[in-house]
């Protein structure tokens, strides 16, 4: 008999395991979010596809993985995903810590050049104050993530998958120490294995079972500017001590801040207008820059900032996912994952990030 299998939480590890499950699976899926996909801690990404900088090996080899497996789900989606692969371009505040940021990323074997003032300007044409060293990853990318999302749930419709948006989940249903379902505000949904994908709301879920999940929420801030001409203002990512901000649309410009506290001079709105000056001050053309949005986004974070994936000790139908970087690592977490829930094996690149790890 084919297994049922319920997916709490429709942002983008949600959605994309969805993907997985129904193409490459006879499970029969239901996918639940609260609200509508992809509109929680999703909606507020930056979605940038990098690897990380100063982490342990094992971690930087997922991220590595990460960017292969989203190119090849972008090839099963036929090159609808529409991902932005013109690299990345960074520096940090000292010439030592750029040349060190390079130096990490040759050991792992990841292509970062090291770029001059003369080359940074053939970049970015349009950046007006610049180091006389930068990086340049040219791997790396970004995603649209709503638009990902909208790809993904429809083809995972198409291949069957039963999609119930609004649909909040009060508590999980057990019998004994299994897990059989989940109780949600219209009914009970019953199946053989529950996959917990809702962020932050993950904790409460596990709190009535006992089980300590050491997530924290972790805001930030994304902002939207507007640009007549975007994709010429700024051609690619840049990330810099005072700055991240990449092109989105034709027309619009995203920006990514982190949020500070909850006092007047560090609000949203502030932050979101000192960062507009901030970006005019550092390009040309800027004049016609303007702000159309701003958002504050909760993030899930991970006691030890390292993804937690796998089964949950003592509960048998029960599957766990919660992480930070869920943009980058959403494919291949959803295909290692996958392959764990439907054919319960062990995938060893998945075995560092287990719950267990923080029992001691």
């Amino acid at each position: 008999m084919d297994k049922k299998i319920i997916i709490v939480g429709a942002g983008i590890v949600g959605v994309t395991l969805a993907w997985y499950l129904t193409r490459y699976s006879n499970a029969n899926v239901i996918l639940l979010d609260q609200s509508i996909a992809g509109h929680g801690a999703t909606k507020s990404s930056f979605a940038w596809l990098n690897v990380s900088y100063n982490r342990p090996d094992f971690y930087q080899n997922l991220r590595l993985k990460a960017l292969d497996e989203w190119h090849a789900l972008d090839n099963k989606t036929q090159g609808k995903l529409n991902i932005s692969w013109n690299g990345a371009l960074s520096w940090h505040d000292t010439h030592e810590k750029t040349a060190s940021f390079i130096e990490s990323h040759a050991e792992q074997q990841f292509p970062v050049e090291p770029l001059t003032t003369k080359e940074i300007s053939d970049k970015e044409p349009k950046l007006l104050n610049h180091p006389d060293i930068a990086a340049f990853a040219k791997e790396e990318g970004s995603v649209d993530q709503l638009w990902v999302i909208k790809i993904l749930l429809e083809e995972a419709c198409e291949n069957g998958l039963t999609y119930l948006p609004n649909t909040n989940v009060l508590q999980l249903l057990k019998d004994g120490q299994k897990v059989t379902g989940v109780l949600t505000e219209q009914d009970k949904l019953y199946a053989d294995q529950v996959i917990l994908a809702a962020g932050i709301n993950n904790t409460e879920l596990l709190k009535q079972l006992d089980i300590n999940l050491p997530l924290f929420p972790s805001p930030c801030i994304l902002l939207h500017l507007n640009h007549p001409n975007a994709q010429e203002f700024i051609h690619r990512i840049v990330s810099t001590p005072e700055m991240e901000v990449r092109a989105f649309h034709d027309h619009q410009i995203r920006v990514a801040e982190d949020y500070i506290d909850d006092t007047a001079e560090n609000s949203p709105e502030v932050i979101a207008h000192s960062a507009l000056k901030i970006i005019q001050s550092n390009f040309a053309w800027s004049e016609q820059l303007t702000l159309d949005s701003y958002s504050v986004g909760i993030r899930p974070m991970p006691k030890d900032e390292m993804p937690i994936i796998g089964k949950v000790d003592n509960y048998s139908g029960l599957y766990l996912l919660a992480m930070h970087a869920g943009i980058v690592l959403s494919p291949i977490i959803s295909r290692l994952a996958m392959n764990e829930i439907i054919h319960d094996q062990i995938e060893l690149d998945l075995e560092p990030y287990r719950l267990s790890r923080f029992d001691d």
